[in-house]
């Protein structure tokens, strides 16, 4: 039993990574050329492979080898069926596959999968001849492998794998909470799926005379274009970038390892622009965190950061030492295939026409090159530093500790 639980956990774990690599792989192959694609798929396959060897190397939240925890849940099938249903008719209720009313936003979004699926890829169209032949670039990662059986097998096989895809995300999402909570319930799915947004609270305070129990208002109006909308209305909103963002949100901040970090959140740019951009004070900050206590050790004389030889008392201090440390380990090969896959994530959403008029400077060919250059100048830094396992102290300047200290607390660091 315990090498059954051992093995699921594994899987679960392995099957996440794979649910948020495959739509970068099939886009690298199918959208790049061959030159460049099979490289970075390449790269991103192998990094999936590395990722799962860091948890299973050193000691994971989402790998437990304690069999009192899993003799209580072994084998709940009860549960996991309710699990199943809920999650099956929450999605089907929400319009993805076209199974059900669908909201005012689907209709776009119906549109670019059917072009996924109709069309060779990459999809360009030329609509007249005056405007030339234009590419379709969108956050498309989440249809692409739907889209993938739509080409292969037809549409109504399509619809259904954008379907089994979403309640592939959901299910994967839940099942990470459950391995970092060491236990199978049903409650937190049903918070999951009937808690409210804080957009009640916001149109509370800001408009109450507006609030309606049974109304035609969205609560999310309530401050313009900026909204913490319910994972309900996400679901039924924004499925394409709200359930693969889930999935990574459960393993960044449930304890995704700073090895890591970087790679699994670049899978996302493709899927979940915005959730991806939201996300990266977080990624930083855990990177920074997780590092730091892994040099620590609990006793009697209160917490000890261990660095070397050397064994530094007296609350939480945080060294120049402990910095190259936590720097050494964050560094990986996966977390550099991270950076160039989301270098060529975003380099591909930069031909987008709204962002073009949002930064006109990216039009540049001589601004795009000095911010790839800066880009390689801060990762060589990063290499080198990683590789010394120190960061000298900048003592010549005199307020160089303190300057220190409050580049610590802002990265959340106690110093």
């Amino acid at each position: 039993m315990k090498c059954n639980a051992i093995r699921l956990q594994k899987s679960i774990l392995a099957v996440s990574y794979i649910y948020l690599a495959l739509p970068v792989v099939l886009f690298f192959t199918g959208w790049c050329r061959w030159q460049f694609g099979i490289p970075l798929a390449a790269a991103v396959v192998c990094a999936v492979g590395l990722c799962l060897r860091e948890h299973v190397r050193t000691d994971s939240p989402f790998l437990d080898t304690d069999t009192a925890v899993y003799h209580a849940g072994y084998r709940q099938w009860g549960k996991i069926l309710l699990i199943l249903g809920f999650v099956l008719a929450w999605t089907w209720l929400s319009g993805v596959g076209g199974y059900a009313w669908q909201n005012t936003d689907h209709p776009i979004r119906n549109q670019i999968f059917q072009l996924l699926m109709e069309e060779t890829w990459p999809v360009v169209k030329e609509p007249d001849a005056a405007a030339g032949p234009r590419a379709l670039i969108y956050y498309l990662g989440y249809w692409l492998p739907a889209a993938g059986i739509g080409k292969l097998c037809g549409p109504k096989a399509g619809w259904a794998a954008q379907y089994v895809w979403a309640v592939t995300g959901i299910l994967l999402m839940y099942a990470l909470l459950c391995l970092y909570r060491k236990k199978l319930s049903v409650w937190p799915l049903l918070v999951i799926i009937w808690f409210s947004g804080p957009d009640a609270a916001g149109m509370l305070l800001r408009s109450p005379e507006k609030f309606r129990i049974l109304d035609t208002l969205s609560l999310d109006e309530w401050f313009g274009y900026y909204q913490f909308s319910s994972m309900t209305t996400q679901l039924f909103w924004v499925f394409n970038q709200a359930v693969p963002a889930w999935v990574l949100c459960m393993l960044v901040f449930l304890g995704e390892k700073p090895k890591n970090l970087v790679f699994v959140s670049s899978l996302a740019v493709l899927t979940s622009t915005f959730p991806f951009a939201g996300l990266v004070p977080f990624v930083l900050y855990f990177m920074v965190i997780r590092c730091v206590y892994k040099q620590t050790d609990v006793s009697k004389g209160g917490r000890q950061f261990i660095c070397g030889k050397s064994r530094i008392t007296g609350g939480r201090q945080f060294l120049t030492a402990e910095a190259g440390i936590c720097l050494r380990d964050s560094v990986s090969l996966q977390n550099l295939a991270g950076t160039a896959v989301a270098a060529a994530s975003l380099l591909y959403l930069a031909g987008n026409g709204s962002v073009e008029g949002s930064f006109p400077a990216i039009r540049s060919g001589k601004v795009m090159i000095l911010l790839s250059g800066l880009g390689a100048a801060i990762l060589t830094g990063i290499a080198l530093a990683a590789g010394s396992g120190r960061i000298k102290r900048a003592a010549a300047h005199p307020y160089g500790k303190y300057v220190w200290k409050l580049s610590a607390a802002a990265l959340g660091i106690l110093a």
